[in-house]
């Protein structure tokens, strides 16, 4: 069914859009903003806000990878717990806010050393000044760099025992 002009009256979603301009200006990635205002926010008006331009896509790079190397970077992958929801980067000192939702500490504290939101991004429930450390998660995370870092070592060791490469530099 078509509708004309007059017939139509936008949502009145402006409390939504402006979370979503807290979250960009906060540094969140388009992406991020995007999988949380799909269903919240008109994918027009989510479009036009986050500028997108449509069609550019990376193309993926077919390489022949040994299968004990593959094992190491696919160990290098971090669990998704592990992973800011918000900034999507790997945290270093998880919190829990009031709402339930664990974010590393940066990216809930500006510079200020105030709390940067005054609503949940996720939920949209208003955020307390209370925040929590997950010391079981930071714990868990450092032991996962310290299995990473050695698994970028095992690998360079691997590329230059092969003979790919001559020496650490070389790989990078």
């Amino acid at each position: 069914m078509r509708y004309r002009n007059s017939d139509y009256t936008k949502p009145d979603y402006a409390d939504e859009l402006e979370l979503a301009r807290n979250l960009l200006d906060n540094g969140v990635a388009s992406d991020q903003v995007r999988k949380i205002f799909k269903n919240r926010i008109d994918t027009v008006d989510l479009d036009e806000l986050l500028g997108e331009r449509r069609g550019h896509h990376e193309q993926a790079r077919g390489v022949q990878v040994q299968p004990d190397i593959k094992r190491l970077v696919d160990e290098m992958r971090a669990p998704d717990d592990f992973i800011d929801p918000l900034y999507q980067h790997l945290m270093e000192d998880p919190v829990v806010l009031s709402t339930g939702l664990v974010l590393d500490r940066s990216s809930i504290i500006g510079a200020n050393g105030q709390i940067r939101f005054t609503r949940c991004p996720f939920s949209g429930e208003e955020v307390r000044d209370d925040i929590y450390p997950v010391n079981s998660k930071r714990d868990a995370i450092a032991n996962f760099k310290a299995r990473r870092d050695r698994n970028v070592n095992e690998i360079a060791r691997k590329l230059i025992s092969s003979g790919e490469y001559k020496s650490f530099v070389d790989i990078l």
